[in-house]
């Protein structure tokens, strides 16, 4: 797609460049042309204020004349109107490859979006079965220590039932590892939430 746009890009750098010429043309010639459109205008005029007579086997002064002068006064006429009609027709294509560009775009954007929108939650799925694995391995940890403890414990005479004790203390530690775990987020979002907000007024 992005070799699409940007050939669609050079395309309508070249109406611009086309339609700026055109333009120029039309500058240079328009004065001209609408100058001898006046001055056929105004030949007419005279010729019908002479009011000529017809004399036979006489060709007519004004007759004569505007044979002469009525094609070339057709060709400015046709001239302009063709440059006119071609700078439209430009102006109409360079505009449809713009509103095809920015669908282009938009499209493109979208698909960026949703692409980061993606990894925005995988990314989070991931930090949470991370935190998941880390709350099993800290009650493991402390599971560990516990269970060292009771036996050396018992070790001194003490009579501690092992691992009653540690089936007790294994989900009071998960939940403890949980609510910690959470607290630290917490903490830590709460944190970057701050540092974000003093960048914008900074």
């Amino acid at each position: 797609m992005a070799d699409s746009v940007g050939e669609k890009r050079s395309v309508l750098d070249s109406f611009l460049a086309l339609a700026a010429e055109i333009e120029n043309l039309r500058a240079r010639v328009s004065n001209r042309f609408t100058g001898s459109a006046a001055y056929f205008t105004l030949l007419e005029s005279r010729f019908a204020e002479l009011r000529e007579e017809k004399i036979e086997h006489v060709l007519r002064l004004s007759r004569f004349v505007m044979r002469r002068v009525a094609p070339a006064a057709q060709t400015c006429r046709s001239v302009l109107e063709r440059l006119t009609s071609l700078s439209e027709r430009i102006d109409r294509a360079a505009e449809l490859l713009r509103t095809s560009i920015d669908l282009h775009v938009e499209e493109q954007n979208q698909r960026l979006l949703e692409d980061s929108n993606r990894r925005a939650r995988l990314q989070l799925q991931l930090q949470h079965a991370v935190e998941g694995l880390s709350v099993v391995v800290i009650t493991y940890y402390f599971l560990g220590l516990t269970g060292l403890v009771l036996k050396a414990a018992n070790n001194l005479g003490m009579k501690v039932k092992v691992d009653l004790t540690l089936g007790v203390a294994a989900p009071i530690l998960l939940v403890a590892a949980w609510c910690t775990m959470r607290r630290i987020r917490k903490r830590f979002r709460d944190y970057w939430g701050y540092a974000v907000s003093l960048s914008e007024f900074g």
